[in-house]
């Protein structure tokens, strides 16, 4: 087959870094020729980096047109690759963290990428009732969660007010004396909403009070 010929058969060309082949219309050399050329090709593709990348015997990019969930946040490299190389999947189901929010799985409410069931809620120290406040009214809700089998809180780091690790009637007492007698404001996270950076057994499962 003539080199001419063999242009009009098949041409290569890099595209996203995969290598494409297009077999032109209308250039039919003999079978046997026709079969080596597609046999070179084939082990070019083979040879060529990352076209591969799950080492199915498909090109990546032809995985991704059959399969267009395969590739759902449409970066060029199939899912089950990207997750191989590290992609962010916090909560371990499988999927990409950005998939998930983009499918409606997981929420995205503060829009930082990562699924909010992977954070810790911000909250306000010392609103242990969920209303937004820090007062009287949260000492109160703490007594009679612990005495007179009141509703815990649904963050109980909202609950811990000094910020001990636990939650007991030091936390109302804690209070009182910073709202009456002069004591120490609650700890971080207050005045403002926030996470707990300190390390303890309380959970924050629900608080809604904070963005």
């Amino acid at each position: 087959m003539s080199l001419s010929n063999r242009k009009k058969l098949i041409d290569l060309s890099t595209r996203g870094g995969v290598v494409v082949a297009i077999v032109r219309r209308g250039a039919f050399g003999k079978p046997r020729p026709l079969l080596a050329a597609l046999s070179r090709l084939g082990e070019k593709i083979r040879s060529y980096p990352g076209s591969d990348c799950d080492d199915n015997g498909n090109l990546d990019v032809c995985d991704i047109v059959d399969d267009p969930g395969s590739d759902c946040d449409s970066s060029g490299t199939l899912d089950s690759c990207d997750l191989a190389d590290g992609g962010p999947d916090c909560n371990e189901n499988g999927v990409l963290d950005s998939c998930d929010i983009a499918n409606g799985t997981s929420d995205d409410d503060n829009g930082d990428g990562i699924p909010d069931e992977c954070q810790d809620p911000q909250f306000k120290r010392g609103d242990s009732n969920d209303d937004g406040l820090v007062n009287l009214a949260d000492g109160i809700f703490n007594l009679t969660w612990t005495f007179a089998a009141g509703p815990a809180p649904g963050c109980l780091d909202a609950g811990d007010f000094n910020n001990d690790g636990t939650n007991d009637v030091s936390d109302p007492i804690f209070l009182f004396t910073w709202m009456f007698a002069g004591g120490p404001q609650p700890p971080l996270p207050y005045p403002d909403c926030g996470t707990d950076s300190t390390a303890d057994l309380l959970d924050c499962v629900v608080y809604v009070s904070c963005p």
